[in-house]
């Protein structure tokens, strides 16, 4: 979570930051995933008797989340 809330701090300063145009998408793509799909299945980790269901249901999200950001959702479906 560490790197979670640093990129999106990157991203809330990012007019600090001299950014390249493919840096800047990058750190936009992470921090939408972060806050559509991450922040909810780091919240309810510590719920051990959900762990499984919340892995499906992690699994479910991050595929639908093709339709957000296809390339990113692809690569993480794969390295699952």
């Amino acid at each position: 979570m560490s790197k979670a809330i640093y990129s999106l701090k990157m991203f809330i300063f990012r007019e600090d930051f001299i950014l390249t145009k493919k840096e800047y998408n990058s750190i936009s793509s992470i921090c939408i995933f972060i806050i559509n799909l991450y922040v909810k299945a780091w919240f309810n980790a510590p719920i051990a008797a959900f762990s499984p269901y919340q892995d499906l249901e992690f699994l479910k999200n991050l595929y639908e989340y093709k339709n957000v950001d296809e390339e990113l959702s692809k690569t993480l479906l794969k390295n699952s």
